[in-house]
């Protein structure tokens, strides 16, 4: 069988249709990089926002920094998004972007232009141990007083935020161990001996300590099992207002003998609320993004191949 060969005829473009051709790629390469700002993107248009508390959860995607902006808390930026508040009160105030999921820099400012900005607070990470990418100030203002807010992504990191405003905050409730171990953050170790006096896992609140407040708890098996290893339990720790922290009690039971690995078990914390006689103009409490801590139970029949094996790194505050 003969194959003929094909003749594919090209014709080049036209004057207008190499223009139009032209256009037309660079609409469709202006319009990729396009992307729509917030609306408080710029400081003349800071978003309003009143009350003596109060949250806002948005997105900074697409924000930009402008001509003459400070670097906030001195951190690079580039994604800042802007609030504006006055004071309703003389107090003590608390600024906060706790619950993001980007890595936040906050900075709060006097003064009614960009360029005329007053410095009052800033802040990179509220804490470093254990540690956190959410931002966390606090201010002394004055009744009537108007506060510009920025809220800047790190190295204009983009995403979602949570940006909240309280003078009085219940806390952010964590435990009180951290350890990297995986996808567990925070390891108690026990041995099955210490069963007389359980294992003792304290759950603390930062940032505010007011009202009183109450957040659940539940065990949950892992390598250990509830029953041999230990007595599973479930409840609700109350907070006092003032008070930093609580105590789970959690019985171990000794295997008698048996050799055995190290084993594990979880502790959840979930449903942080105010008590429901608590004063409305308390921020409720929140949860640290680690709301679940590991306890570990060594066994004592068995001597440690290594320390990586039985020993975790136990770090209090």
């Amino acid at each position: 069988m003969r194959i003929l060969p094909t003749t594919v005829e090209v014709r080049p473009l036209g004057r207008i249709g190499l223009a139009g051709f032209v256009l037309l790629a660079a609409i469709f390469l202006f319009a990729g990089n396009l992307r729509a700002q917030p609306v408080n993107d710029n400081f003349l248009s800071a978003k309003a926002i009143t009350g003596a508390l109060g949250t806002d959860a948005a997105s900074n995607a697409g924000a930009t920094s402008e001509a003459n902006e400070p670097a906030h808390a001195n951190q690079p930026g580039g994604a800042s998004v802007w609030y504006r508040w006055t004071a309703p009160r003389d107090g003590l105030m608390t600024f906060s972007t706790l619950g993001s999921s980007i890595d936040t820099v906050l900075a709060v400012y006097g003064g009614t232009t960009l360029s005329g900005l007053v410095p009052l607070a800033a802040n990179n990470d509220a804490v470093i141990n254990p540690p956190t990418t959410d931002s966390l100030v606090r201010l002394s203002v004055v009744d009537g007083t108007t506060y510009y807010i920025a809220v800047d992504g790190y190295f204009g990191e983009e995403g979602n935020y949570v940006f909240n405003w309280a003078y009085e905050f219940a806390g952010e409730f964590l435990f009180t161990s951290f350890f990297h171990s995986g996808s567990l953050q925070n390891v108690y170790e026990y041995s099955e001996t210490e069963g007389f006096r359980g294992a003792r896992i304290t759950v603390t609140r930062r940032f505010g300590s007011s009202g009183r407040v109450l957040v659940d708890y539940a065990t949950s098996d892992g390598t250990a099992v509830d029953g041999p290893d230990y007595t599973g339990d479930n409840g609700t720790l109350v907070f006092n207002d003032g008070q930093m922290s609580a105590t789970i009690l959690i019985s171990i039971q000794n295997d008698g003998g048996t050799p055995q690995a190290p084993r594990e078990f979880t502790v959840t914390l979930s449903n942080p609320r105010l008590d429901s006689n608590e004063s409305t103009e308390i921020a409720p409490p929140v949860l640290n993004a680690t709301d679940t801590t590991a306890v570990r139970l060594l066994d004592v029949d068995v001597g440690p191949s290594d320390d990586t094996d039985q020993h975790a790194f136990i770090f209090n505050f």
